[in-house]
């Protein structure tokens, strides 16, 4: 004979119950994180709306810390991009030539908006005009694209060696 072991409580007529107490309590946390995060994104868009140049020149630290881990923001991630363009003979899509031209177009407003120290005035001047120049180049081949064209060679060759120069610019010495 075997014994079944009884509940005092029915599990069954708990559970609808316990569900929604937990989907309840699921969407408050979600609904305060999502405040949460609405702030920090308004007092980070208000920082970076206030004019660094108010601030004084800008350290070359600052420039490396904007370009983020392995330098996906930086001339690095722009060498990267033309260096694919260029090894997959001009072939580029809309997509992908629109998100270069925010990219150098964003490192191009940051260096901008954030004038350089004396030690690194050099460095600040080469790198823009580097980026400008493949920004230049994108702007060029972004119509053409638009219409299912290839990058054209010319601008391939030229975003290549500017970025390559931006990538490979020593780092100023002895520059905080």
């Amino acid at each position: 004979m075997t014994t079944q072991a009884t509940c005092p409580i029915n599990v069954r007529r708990l559970l609808p119950g316990v569900v929604i107490a937990v989907a309840l309590l699921v969407a408050a946390c979600g609904g305060a994180s999502g405040a949460s995060s609405a702030a920090t994104a308004s007092a980070a868009a208000a920082a970076a709306a206030a004019s660094p140049a108010s601030a004084g020149p800008t350290p070359f630290a600052a420039w490396i810390e904007h370009q983020g881990f392995g330098a996906s923001v930086g001339p690095n991630e722009v060498r990267r991009t033309a260096l694919y363009i260029s090894d997959h003979d001009g072939i580029e899509d809309l997509f992908n030539i629109d998100e270069d031209l925010a990219l150098v177009t964003g490192i191009i407003e940051w260096l901008d908006t954030h004038p350089a120290t004396a030690c690194w005035a050099d460095y600040h001047s080469q790198v823009r005009g580097y980026i400008a120049t493949v920004r230049d180049g994108w702007t060029k081949a972004r119509p053409i694209v638009a219409n299912g064209g290839l990058v054209p060679q010319d601008v391939v060759k030229s975003a290549l060696e500017a970025s390559t120069a931006a990538n490979d610019l020593p780092a100023p010495a002895n520059c905080p």
